[in-house]
């Protein structure tokens, strides 16, 4: 198991269920027990705010150059 050197930070959020659902149907499971496992949905959700953090700074970027 890796360590990642960034502090993390607990944030808790709400989505709708569907959503949850749907989502949760391509992320890693426990071998066991056949639920999420640990820490995948913070990857997940990890990951998306990084492209989306990137994509928003594109745009600055891109608005300024014109």
């Amino acid at each position: 198991m890796r360590k990642n050197p960034e502090p993390k930070q607990r944030v808790e959020v709400q989505l709708p269920e569907p959503l949850v659902m749907e989502a949760s149907l391509f992320l890693r499971r426990n071998a066991l027990t056949g639920r999420v496992a640990h820490g995948e949905w913070s990857t997940y959700i990890e990951r998306l705010v990084r492209q989306d953090l990137v994509q928003r700074a594109s745009r600055v970027q891109d608005s300024q150059g014109e």
